[in-house]
């Protein structure tokens, strides 16, 4: 009896074992579905996530497989500040001297102000002595979206794994076409000074409806650059990539890689920074990512 009911517990946790049986003699198509965190800087997307959903065509080749995947790829970004205020010197609540003058007064303009946040009031002793005003103080706000194809020429190498199933070390080559877009949001006054009025006791910057003009040289205006720049560039770009693909059994499996993808990032310049027209600046980058994806194998 006893001998009986072992022998039907062997069985029992034999057949699992199994079906862990992964045949990898004739070719075979994959879907899969992951994430892929950026590894290092978030650069100007800011944050790391991104998705990929890819189809996998493989043929048996030697020990193991060459195949090749297309993939479809979507980075997370969100908005960001890249105001180049002009430097300040703030020794106390009192603003001694701006450092640098980092604004120019328009397209072909010589002409050098500052581009500033705000000023402060010299009677207040704490926080409260920051007088800001959006009609003087700037803003230049910039996102930058990716996403786009990809594909993976590769070979994949199969050994045995230590517990169920099989595992293969695979690597080989991508090609990226992976769309850029900025999209930019400006509102940059460069100024000849940014000041306060004790008499007023307010910052240096009233607007009433008897004096609508804040143009005028009184309120140290040199250039306003308003900026509503929507910017797109997709290119073709070579990677490389490395990893491992654990199968649990024949149809489903889990991989983990470390891939690069090239990309182009886009930066839009206004005129209040180089005293030219406004103009996009393109810079061939590289993104590396770790890919976990989980798939199903047909």
């Amino acid at each position: 009896m006893a001998r009986s009911l072992s022998h039907s517990l062997i069985a029992l946790l034999a057949l699992p074992l199994a079906a862990q049986a992964v045949d990898n003699s004739y070719p075979r198509v994959s879907m899969f579905y992951g994430t892929a965190p950026t590894i290092g800087t978030k650069g100007a997307h800011q944050v790391r996530e991104s998705m990929l959903v890819g189809l996998e065509y493989s043929h048996p080749v030697w020990r193991g497989e060459a195949f090749g995947a297309v993939e479809w790829r979507d980075f997370r970004s969100i908005w960001r500040e890249v105001t180049q205020f002009s430097p300040r010197d703030n020794r106390g609540n009192t603003i001694q001297e701006d450092k640098n003058k980092t604004g120019y007064a328009g397209v072909g303009n010589s002409t050098r102000g500052y581009i500033t946040a705000f000023t402060r009031r010299p009677n207040y002793p704490d926080d409260r002595s920051i007088a800001s005003d959006m009609r003087f103080d700037s803003v230049h706000m910039s996102k930058c979206d990716l996403g786009g194809g990809s594909a993976k020429v590769a070979y994949r190498q199969y050994f045995k794994a230590p517990f169920v199933g099989q595992v293969g070390v695979q690597g080989g080559l991508t090609v990226n076409f992976l769309t850029s877009a900025e999209w930019a949001r400006a509102d940059i006054h460069v100024l000849s000074f940014r000041s306060y009025d004790p008499q007023n006791t307010t910052p240096n910057s009233n607007w009433t409806s008897e004096n609508p003009n804040l143009d005028a040289p009184v309120y140290g205006r040199l250039f306003n650059d308003r900026v509503f720049q929507d910017n797109k560039e997709i290119k073709v770009l070579p990677g490389i990539f490395a990893g491992a693909r654990f199968f649990i059994n024949d149809n489903f499996f889990f991989e983990t890689n470390i891939t690069t993808l090239g990309y182009t990032a886009l930066e839009y310049v206004p005129t209040a920074y180089t005293g030219k027209e406004g103009y996009v600046e393109q810079t061939d980058r590289t993104k590396v990512v770790w890919e976990f994806n989980v798939g199903f194998r047909f």
